[in-house]
């Protein structure tokens, strides 16, 4: 039998950790996923960002379509690299099962169907009122930031570990940790959902991840998030990696943003905060230069920390 901590740390140095399910959200819509697609250095703190960028929505042009999907895109022969979201029409059928809620926002269990083939989705919303088609697709960039930047980082990692260094368990939250897949959607004619106490207009579609979400990591306070039980066999390798990742993030922007406040299905990161000093109240849920200054003095290393 293969060992399985020599087998993962010889996986390639590749950003595309995992290739992508058959069926996903991308790929239902018709989209390139651009964490998999795209080139293989990406600064996406700078020459990307958090800059807003401008969508014009088009009006559907098929029939039984009641949504528009975006997906992030780029033109990779312009210089600088353009960024900017990929647009689809597609049905969606959102549904009052709650399935999760965080951060004033909840997530409702849908089903988005295009060309044949169905997807279900967890539709996320804010709580008690609306946001605008920016603000979601502000949220969606501030993802593949995150997205990217992890798998970055578990490259790096990876490559400076030897065998002996990581348990088995350890190595495999390095050859499978990512960020879940997501997009944003708008609806063609707004929909009342009782459950979600409002009018659905736009959100941010999820990829469903089902199990019992795990907090890792939390994203007020920087020191170590110890739960009383473990739910996943994984859950005490997640905290320690993502615990490194924290630290990481904080070093390669050179102490000027960092990325905390994990939760997560077994080696599936659902949620995430990005702490930033420049960017205000444009990344959600930012505290900005006052976090990023606590953070080395809460933040307590692990055995990876030096090894990033």
């Amino acid at each position: 039998m293969a060992d399985p901590i020599a087998a993962a740390a010889n996986r390639p140095t590749t950003l595309a950790i995992e290739p992508e399910p058959i069926i996903t959200l991308h790929s239902l819509c018709g989209f390139k996923n651009a964490l998999f697609k795209g080139p293989r250095f990406i600064d996406t703190q700078n020459d990307f960002g958090y800059r807003s960028h401008r969508v014009d929505v088009p009006r559907l042009t098929t029939r039984g379509n009641n949504v528009i999907m975006f997906a992030i895109t780029y033109d990779p022969s312009q210089h600088p690299m353009e960024w900017g979201f990929d647009q689809r029409s597609a049905s969606i059928q959102i549904t009052e099962e709650f399935i999760h809620g965080w951060d004033f926002r909840s997530t409702f269990k849908a089903l988005l169907s295009r060309s044949g083939m169905q997807v279900p989705p967890g539709v996320r919303l804010f709580d008690y009122e609306s946001r605008s088609l920016r603000t979601h697709l502000a949220i969606a960039q501030m993802n593949f930031h995150v997205a990217y930047q992890l798998a970055r980082f578990c490259d790096n990692l990876i490559a400076n570990l030897h065998p002996a260094d990581a348990t088995v368990e350890e190595w495999q939250v390095l050859k499978q940790l990512r960020l879940q897949e997501n997009m944003v959607g708008q609806m063609h004619d707004p929909v009342t959902l009782p459950t979600a106490k409002g009018v659905v207009h736009t959100f941010n579609a999820k990829e469903h991840i089902p199990g019992r979400r795990k907090v890792y990591s939390l994203d007020t306070s920087f020191g170590p998030c110890v739960p009383s039980e473990q739910h996943h066999p994984l859950a005490a390798s997640m905290r320690l990696v993502l615990n490194t990742f924290s630290h990481w993030t904080y070093d390669v922007s050179g102490e000027e943003t960092f990325i905390c406040g994990f939760q997560g299905v077994g080696p599936v990161v659902t949620e995430a905060v990005v702490h930033d000093k420049t960017w205000g109240s444009r990344i959600h849920s930012n505290l900005g230069g006052s976090a990023v200054r606590r953070f080395p003095e809460e933040h307590e290393c692990c055995k990876f920390c030096v090894k990033a």
